[in-house]
């Protein structure tokens, strides 16, 4: 598994469970799995999952088995309909809402590589 796909997991881990749904633009070429884990939403682009424990299981066996975060062009974490994080180009970086409290062990980990902003705006 490359960093990315470690830096993906590390994002899902710190996400609310309730009322929390991930969107994911991912090109064609993604595994059944991750189709059979996600339904289509009104954008045809995007798909959508629930953010609980299960959709975190198989999504941390598909990234540790197919690197799977090849595949993401967009992603998009929301809370009660809040946008908290944002992931571009196979999660190499991402954006968190200002009003999210990043974990100092994650701050630690990923701010001297320049993985993440915090949004001024949302």
């Amino acid at each position: 598994m490359k960093t990315d796909g470690l830096f993906f997991l590390d994002v899902l881990s710190i996400m609310p469970e309730n009322n929390t749904y991930i969107y994911i633009q991912a090109s064609d070429a993604i595994s059944e799995k991750f189709l059979l884990l996600t339904s289509a939403t009104d954008e045809p682009a995007l798909r959508q999952a629930k953010c609980d424990k299960k959709t975190k299981k198989v999504l941390k066996d598909e990234v540790s088995n197919n690197d799977i975060t090849d595949f993401f062009q967009y992603i998009s974490i929301k809370h009660n309909g809040k946008t908290l994080f944002e992931g571009f180009d196979g999660l190499e970086y991402g954006v968190f809402s200002k009003d999210f409290i990043i974990p100092n062990w994650f701050c630690m980990k990923y701010e001297q590589d320049d993985r993440y902003t915090t949004s001024l705006d949302w």
